[in-house]
């Protein structure tokens, strides 16, 4: 496992003027609030998933109040060819990368909320010829005690992310990209017990 993922490098561009190193936490992170845009969110996201989907891990976890097939990989310039030759000369989108992952040998467990708005990605999540052995999907009434985010063998993710048909956002906080071998290991063991209670 490497120990630090490319994408979050210190010559990798900042996808946001308002993300930075964020020394008060106890792990280094890139940091994204409320008032990162989409695009940002959505390029922080496509440089961490390009990366996992070089070295796919044995497991990647999500935890999202509200969940959607939204835009991950710019694929426009044919940039991503080499991760998959038959995706298509235009956007990659999320259930897209999980099923190459999951054809790949990892087991995706996606925990959302039961709003009828994540019935949409459920049904099309659940219908992928790879998610029948690789894949799980848990809809939750009760988000309070859940911890959103998103866990991979190369970065996790932690905080209010919200992937809806209006694009990527952070609500009610900041969230949080590690790339640190640590603190992946917090963080999926925390996935990996709340999936267990979910």
């Amino acid at each position: 496992m490497a120990e630090s993922n490319p994408a979050l490098s210190s010559d990798a561009p900042s996808p946001s003027t308002s993300e930075g190193l964020d020394p008060s936490l106890p792990h280094p992170s890139r940091r994204l609030t409320s008032g990162t845009p989409s695009q940002a969110i959505q390029s922080a996201l496509q440089g961490l998933f390009a990366a996992e989907l070089l070295n796919p891990g044995p497991d990647l976890w999500m935890a999202l109040p509200r969940i959607w097939n939204v835009l991950i990989l710019d694929n426009r310039a044919n940039a991503f060819h080499h991760l998959e030759p038959t995706w298509p000369q235009s956007e990659v989108r999320l259930l897209n990368v999980l099923e190459k992952v999951m054809q790949e040998g990892t087991s995706v467990r996606v925990i959302a909320s039961d709003h009828y708005k994540n019935e949409t990605f459920a049904g099309e999540f659940r219908n992928l010829e790879a998610a029948r052995s690789r894949g799980d999907y848990r809809a939750v009434s009760n988000w309070a005690p859940i911890e959103s985010g998103i866990v991979a063998s190369s970065f996790c993710v932690r905080g209010a992310l919200q992937f809806s048909q209006h694009g990527l956002s952070v609500t009610g906080g900041e969230a949080h990209i590690y790339a640190k071998n640590g603190a992946i290991e917090d963080y999926k063991r925390t996935f990996e017990d709340q999936w267990l209670t979910a």
